[in-house]
């Protein structure tokens, strides 16, 4: 399906960590996904209540899914919120854990519109995927720690281009300016489907 137009004013898009960047303390693994699940439920509704009714998630494993479940979840009571997925390529998931296989699935399912930035992966359709969502956005939801990679890329980009940043991690409040340790290249990286390889469930 072709991407609507949307109002950008309107319109919010998530981005995040993989599982395996989260940090929590040993043990408490569950815990902490439970409390980012209610995070994402408070972050959406205040976008909702500030007149936000586009949300766009990239499919990946982790922070995407979960917050595009969170936005399936408050649809129920809000069905004037749209959930749109703009996704790198055709068969993104093939290499996802069963369990994200089985959530990246129902996402898809419970979405309004999906837009592949290509059918078969090729180099950089993962940089396209977060452009599009970025360029065609007013906010980031995301949950950013400080650790340097893609999501501090997406960051440093939105920082750049005056888009809004929600961020959900209580512990790091984001610099002004983090494209110091970002490199010159903000939002390109090389994108290889080999590492959305994790088992992760949550």
């Amino acid at each position: 399906m072709e991407m609507p137009a949307l109002d950008k004013n309107i319109t919010c898009c998530f981005v995040g960590y993989r599982p395996h960047k989260f940090t929590y303390p040993r043990g408490e693994e569950k815990a902490f996904f439970e409390q980012l699940k209610e995070d994402i439920l408070n972050a959406i509704a205040r976008c909702y209540s500030e007149g936000y009714r586009n949300f766009l998630c990239g499919g990946s494993m982790g922070f995407d899914i979960m917050g595009g479940e969170g936005v399936v979840q408050f649809k129920k009571e809000h069905p004037d919120v749209k959930l749109g997925c703009i996704l790198p390529f055709e068969k993104q998931h093939k290499k996802f854990p069963f369990k994200w296989r089985r959530r990246y699935r129902n996402l898809l399912e419970n979405s309004d519109f999906i837009n592949y930035i290509t059918l078969d992966y090729v180099n950089g359709c993962c940089s396209e995927k977060k452009k599009k969502m970025l360029q065609n956005s007013s906010r980031i939801i995301t949950y950013f720690d400080g650790k340097r990679g893609g999501t501090a890329r997406v960051v440093a980009y939105a920082q750049i281009n005056r888009i809004e940043v929600l961020n959900l991690s209580k512990d790091y409040p984001i610099p002004e300016n983090i494209t110091f340790f970002t490199g010159r290249r903000v939002i390109e990286q090389p994108d290889d489907p080999k590492t959305e390889n994790f088992n992760n469930g949550y």
